[in-house]
């Protein structure tokens, strides 16, 4: 039967259920439901498919939510790909970091974000809600994305400056590409597909195109096994052509139809180690890495030397300070936080106060007051003193009284007591002068007072009260 008790059970446990999928979600790596173009996005733009392909390689792969170089090798290989640049300018030190790790062995690839979608961004939004945007949206639209654009060239350039590198700017360009037929038409055969199963419209991917890269430098050893790539033929960036990179130790170029060639890639020497600069994010694309041979081309600009691969994703806002108890699920601050907590229990049960032994409770008298009384009239009556029991009854017999009748403070005297009594009780007064009178004669003859004259005194005295 469903009762009170029933129902505070079972709020108190939906309340013990939430607490632990509170926790067990805060527990878990932050990783933006898959949606971000980070190592964990499963979407067109994500690169989560260079990830499981470097695993299915059995090639040593991870990713670190905390700031480079923490937790880094001199011969561990860094991965920045498309990286917050709002980030970036707020959080320049650790880039400096990296470029002073780097400078002592470390290899570092940078992938810049193309940030392509914001100038559709508006026009998409308008269309999803079945409006077509009017002429004066379109001319703020574009205006925000000029600007928009410029800021990011800017802070791209200040990021390569903040690890080391000279000044190297990147253009957006529109390239002409051989077109792939075959390939965009097997795309738009299996988005067709996608679309009727989710029973909604897809947004259209960036049209690309074919193009045969050159390799120069340390990227030769690529040119046996990447003969073409497929990339974006529209806002993709490369180094602009004014860009100096003779100090490059490698380039990767392509060409477009009408022979003009574009650096796509380039490779410094930076101390003891080595930076590699990928100008746009999109080769590194899930929607793009099995088109043509980019991912062969992705696998070797990403395992130059075979070490261990980490992708950065404190770049991309997953960093602990998100989620800090996150990091409670890492051993060496897990152990920090146990051996924190130890020392606090230690401290606070060190300042307490020490409990001693349970207070004993009260012991029980060996006799109760009737046994005590009886105790000693048994000890009086034989040791036959018999005129100190009557004094001490008549005593004791006329408190009673004078109590009874809230007299004034004083000795009670046995006559006065029975004067007062008269008025109320006389014949009771009566026994009192009776009884007084008879314990008066015991107590003045010479003789023993005997043990029949003695319990025939105390009945009287007794029968006063």
């Amino acid at each position: 039967m469903f009762s009170s008790r029933t129902a505070i059970a079972l709020l108190v446990g939906a309340a013990i259920l939430a607490a632990v999928s509170v926790a067990y979600n805060l527990l878990k790596t932050p990783d933006h439901g898959g949606f971000a173009r980070d190592s964990f996005g499963t979407t067109a733009h994500g690169q989560r498919g260079i990830y499981e392909t470097l695993e299915r390689l059995d090639v040593p792969v991870s990713r670190s939510l905390l700031p480079p170089p923490i937790g880094l090798n001199s011969n561990d290989v860094l991965a920045i790909l498309s990286p917050d640049m709002d980030l970036a300018d707020h959080e320049p030190e650790h880039l400096r970091r990296t470029a002073e790790w780097v400078e002592k062995g470390g290899t570092l690839i940078v992938a810049l974000a193309s940030g392509e979608l914001n100038q559709s961004k508006q026009r998409r939004h308008g269309a999803r809600r079945g409006k077509e945007p009017r002429s004066t949206d379109t001319l703020h639209s574009e205006r925000d994305y000029q600007s928009r654009r410029h800021d990011t060239e800017i802070s791209q350039a200040d990021l390569l400056e903040n690890l080391g590198l000279p000044r190297l700017n990147v253009a957006r360009i529109a390239l002409k590409f051989r077109p792939a037929a075959s390939a965009d038409a097997d795309a738009k055969h299996e988005q067709q597909q996608r679309e009727e199963s989710y029973g909604f419209k897809l947004n259209q991917e960036r049209s690309t195109g074919l193009t045969w890269p050159t390799f120069t430098g340390e990227f030769q050893r690529l040119k046996s096994e990447v003969a073409e790539m497929r990339l974006p033929v529209t806002d993709l960036q490369v180094f602009e052509t004014s860009t100096p990179l003779s100090a490059a130790l490698g380039t990767i170029d392509i060409r477009s139809r009408d022979d003009v060639g574009y650096t796509l890639a380039a490779k410094f020497r930076r101390g003891a180690g080595a930076i590699t600069v990928v100008t746009d994010e999109a080769l590194f694309y899930n929607h793009l890495l099995d088109k043509a041979d980019n991912s062969v081309a992705v696998v070797r600009l990403l395992t130059p030397s075979g070490n261990g691969l980490v992708f950065d994703e404190f770049y991309h806002g997953l960093g602990a300070r998100g989620n800090p108890f996150w990091l409670l699920t890492q051993p060496h601050y897990g152990w920090i936080f146990l051996f924190m907590l130890l020392a606090v229990g230690l401290a606070v049960w060190r300042a307490a106060s020490p409990f001693g032994p349970p207070i004993a409770g009260p012991l029980p008298g060996r006799r109760t007051l009737i046994e005590y009384l009886d105790a000693m009239a048994v000890m009086f009556t034989r040791a036959k003193q018999h005129r100190y029991v009557l004094a001490e009854l008549r005593e004791g017999v006329l408190w009673a009284i004078h109590d009874q009748l809230h007299l004034p403070p004083g000795r009670p005297d046995a006559e006065q007591l029975a004067t007062v009594l008269e008025r109320r009780d006389a014949v009771r007064a009566e026994k009192l002068r009776r009884a007084n009178q008879q314990v008066d004669k015991l107590l003045r003859q010479a003789k023993p007072v005997s043990t029949q004259e003695f319990m025939a005194a105390a009945k009287e005295m007794d029968q006063c009260l």
